[in-house]
């Protein structure tokens, strides 16, 4: 009898001395909201309705301060579910460094993990988190484990800034200087720095060092990809139906030479450059400096089907310029558009007139192409596939080609997503050009 009562004071004690613990460790409320939990007293809090109360009070602020909210992002959600499971918790800095390694979209991660006995105590627990938010952050992502035996719950909230995708589109709507691309030659992601004062701007891959994409700006601030600055426009004339094709090259070029009066565009600043001009616009105006003029003359010779390519690039010690190239029957021609005036007894081949000229992109009306060597010596073929890779910055390259990352897509652009690549308007104003007939007759023989 005397060792029952013992045994029953000591467990008393016990008791106690928990009960204690457990008040001065500040626990009561867990313990609470668990035997609540456990013996049905509590109503039912789905993790649905918890995701939905968490985007709530983390958007709250936001309103308030009048900042875009928040959104669900499915593949972050997607990827967490699948790796926190295993996940260790020791390091919250090692986890965010994890998560953009593999959410390279992602430029910059925020990370919280909290317990607690149910859904509703971890939305609590969320409360100082959601007062640190930085107001770039767009996109979040939650998940939840069973802790302890199943007596309790982890979660982990990661809110971040998912960059828009680099395109013309939203860099002529977007306030922002920073997004994501990846490389068409390579694919490897990356964040991309658009300076917007820089109208005209080159992707360059930071891994494979190749360039992969043009971009420029007209003087609205609508940025386009540069082959989508060949419009399909050419103005109005009257051809001779009797002239040669290279009677016909040399009346077109002269045409453009004589009616478009060479103006460098201003500048503000040392990293700004110039804005460019569609030909409509380069006819409209009289006007334009080098690469406006060989879009122009380049537009006009595609129309009329010549085999025709801007080129971009340096001229001697000068630096960047612009030129057309034209292949015809076999001869690769070289013209320019703003210097010299063209000459049918001295044809400007590009074998012998192109020895200064080293171009560095090319571009018609449905893709550009790249050197396919990055800093390789430039041996005075314009056509020939061994040194540039012909690139459509609108077409992905599939996995089934990644083991031939020499090679890009080469499919023709949609004109839905390309929407000025049908653009045929003629100006109310514009006369009907009657060309010269005699400029074919002085050619030589040998070059026609």
């Amino acid at each position: 009898m005397l060792s029952r009562l013992l045994v029953w004071s000591i467990l008393a004690g016990v008791t106690l001395a928990g009960a204690l613990l457990v008040v001065r460790s500040d626990h009561v409320s867990f313990w609470r909201q668990w035997i609540r939990q456990w013996t049905g007293g509590a109503e039912t809090y789905s993790e649905i309705r918890f995701q939905v109360d968490l985007v709530d009070r983390l958007n709250y602020g936001r309103i308030s301060a009048r900042l875009p909210l928040l959104k669900l992002d499915e593949g972050l959600e997607n990827w967490l579910e699948e790796h926190f499971p295993q996940m260790a918790l020791d390091d919250i800095n090692a986890v965010s460094a994890r998560v953009q390694e593999a959410m390279p979209r992602y430029y910059r991660v925020a990370v919280c993990a909290v317990s607690g006995p149910s859904l509703r105590a971890i939305l609590d627990e969320f409360q100082d988190f959601r007062e640190q938010q930085l107001p770039e952050m767009t996109h979040l992502a939650c998940v939840v484990r069973p802790q302890t035996g199943g007596f309790s719950r982890q979660a982990l909230l990661v809110v971040g800034q998912r960059l828009q995708e680099f395109n013309p589109e939203n860099l002529t709507a977007e306030m922002e200087d920073a997004y994501f691309s990846s490389c068409l030659h390579c694919r490897h992601p990356h964040i991309v720095r658009a300076v917007k004062k820089r109208h005209s701007l080159g992707l360059e891959c930071p891994q494979c060092r190749r360039t992969y994409a043009v971009v420029a700006s007209d003087e609205n601030g609508v940025f386009r990809y540069a082959n989508e600055f060949l419009t399909g426009y050419a103005p109005p004339a009257v051809f001779s139906k009797d002239q040669s094709r290279v009677h016909e090259l040399f009346t077109i070029w002269t045409a453009v030479h004589d009616n478009c009066r060479y103006v460098k565009d201003p500048v503000e600043g040392k990293v700004s450059t110039d804005t460019w001009q569609t030909s409509l616009e380069t006819q409209r105006l009289g006007q334009g400096d080098c690469e406006d003029s060989a879009i122009y003359l380049c537009d006009w010779l595609l129309t009329r089907g010549f085999q025709a390519r801007v080129v971009l690039g340096r001229f001697g010690d000068l630096g960047g310029h612009a030129w057309v190239v034209v292949k015809l029957d076999d001869k690769e021609y070289l013209l320019e558009s703003t210097e010299g005036r063209p000459d049918p007894a001295n044809p400007p081949m590009a074998s012998r007139v192109g020895s200064r000229y080293v171009p560095e992109v090319m571009f018609d009306r449905h893709a550009i192409f790249v050197r396919s060597t990055p800093g390789q010596a430039w041996k005075g073929d314009y056509w020939s596939a061994k040194y540039w890779t012909r690139i459509e910055p609108r077409s992905l390259l599939p996995d089934t080609e990644m083991s031939a990352p020499s090679v890009a897509r080469t499919t023709r652009p949609d004109p839905a997503v390309a929407p000025f690549m049908e653009l045929e308007e003629i100006p109310r104003d514009a006369t009907e050009w009657r060309m010269n007939s005699d400029i074919g007759r002085e050619i030589p023989a040998a070059s026609r």
